[in-house]
């Protein structure tokens, strides 16, 4: 649960820094040179990819993934 909360800080501090000055700046990653703003897209779209693996595996083990659950 450490190691997740301080992703997650770690994230919002990336997101909360991000202004339109900021955005196109060039920074390396693994993957060559992005701008921040790409950077940060990149990882909103993994996110939403591993989410969605998670979801199938939760229903396979019976749970509801918790955005399926009722409000």
């Amino acid at each position: 649960m450490n190691a997740l909360k301080a992703s997650f800080e770690e994230c919002d501090t990336a997101y909360g820094s991000l202004t339109d000055a900021t955005a196109t700046q060039m920074i390396k990653t693994r993957r060559g040179e992005r701008s921040k703003l790409g950077a940060l897209v990149g990882n909103t779209i993994h996110d939403n990819e591993e989410y969605g693996y998670m979801s199938v595996y939760l229903r396979l083990k019976g749970v509801v993934p918790p955005s399926s659950e009722a409000r």
